[in-house]
């Protein structure tokens, strides 16, 4: 009968050195180390005057970049006939979105986030409006 092979001993001996070495080095750190010097300790800061608080309403009507400026009026399709007249909307959302515009003489033509026809700046589009900007003025236009 032959003898029983010898199991391997190498991560017996690499876990042991391993715990050793967790035990050892922490403590001798603190021999070499010894104890940290005394230092003074640290000035207390002053203390701060608080201005009375704003009310919650005076913050909420305020714009919070400064803007002065009445934010635009938005409105809808039903309510006026001015800008540009929305055909349909195409493409894949949001990169590659467009939206078709009626122009003169029966054409259409494709905008992109950004782009003018007549005085109007396309500046927002999903998948089921339009909304289109010149100066102050906003105008939303649904895909019906």
């Amino acid at each position: 009968m032959k003898p029983p092979v010898p199991a391997d001993r190498t991560p017996t001996l690499i876990v042991g050195a391993a715990a050793l070495a967790a035990l050892a080095v922490p403590l001798w750190l603190l021999r070499v180390g010894g104890a940290p010097p005394p230092t003074a300790p640290l000035p207390r800061p002053a203390t701060m005057q608080v201005a009375d608080a704003v009310p919650l309403d005076r913050l909420a009507a305020r714009h919070p970049f400064g803007n002065t400026r009445p934010p635009a009026v938005e409105t809808d399709t039903a309510q006026t006939d001015d800008g540009p007249d929305l055909a349909g909307i195409v493409g894949r959302f949001p990169r590659a979105g467009r939206a078709m515009v009626r122009i003169g003489g029966g054409r259409t033509r494709t905008l992109k986030v950004g782009d003018r026809v007549d005085g109007w700046r396309l500046i927002a589009l999903t998948s089921s409006r339009a909304t289109f900007r010149r100066g102050d003025r906003r105008v939303v236009r649904r895909v019906e």
